[in-house]
């Protein structure tokens, strides 16, 4: 029992350090045109659930963009890991490359759910079949979607963690003079997780 809670204690420290401050503009995570594969011809498909004070964004291949919402959104997103994946990598396309699971860490689906309890039901399902395991991810300061996503997905791939991952993506304030009135962002709404 010790060792499991080291164990844990290890991963969430692991997830902390690596996670980074460092971030870019958020990118696509769902290519327009997905090269077809079998699930022989990847390493991993892990699910990630995620809470967020992002707002969803116009552009469905991107999922939430960033600007702050007034509400936290939930979804889930599937991402598969590529076979030539090497620990504490995360091999991402670049512009113009295909969106080739067998290279590329690729977001297989997203499912948004619309409201809290559908989020907590699913979620909990999950927990369930993980035998009540979860890892919370919480990403680095200004970290887009996308690297917060594939930052969880390759943590939880490199570390065989078999409980639920959770990622809470924030937005950290908007661009503005800093003053000591503008450092401070507003906290996130307030929510149940019965």
């Amino acid at each position: 029992m010790f060792d499991v809670h080291v164990k844990t204690l290890l991963i969430i420290a692991l997830a902390l350090l690596t996670a980074g401050c460092a971030g870019r503009q958020t990118q696509e995570i769902l290519g327009s045109v997905v090269v077809p594969t079998t699930a022989t011809e990847i390493a991993g498909n892990h699910s990630i659930f995620i809470t967020t004070t992002r707002k969803r964004s116009d552009d469905p291949n991107q999922v939430f963009d960033g600007e702050r919402s007034a509400t936290l959104n939930y979804a889930r997103v599937n991402v598969t890991v590529p076979p030539v994946h090497q620990t504490g990598q995360i091999e991402r396309r670049s512009r113009g490359k295909s969106n080739d699971p067998t290279k590329y860490f690729m977001a297989s689906e997203v499912v948004g759910y619309d409201t809290q309890p559908k989020f907590a039901s699913a979620l909990n399902a999950d927990i369930d079949a993980r035998g009540g395991r979860v890892m919370v991810f919480v990403h680095g300061y200004n970290t887009g979607f996308d690297d917060a996503v594939y930052r969880l997905t390759q943590i939880v791939h490199d570390s065989g963690y078999p409980g639920t991952p959770v990622l809470f993506s924030w937005l950290r304030a908007p661009r503005l003079p800093t003053t000591s009135m503008t450092r401070k962002a507003p906290p996130p709404p307030a929510t149940s997780w019965k």
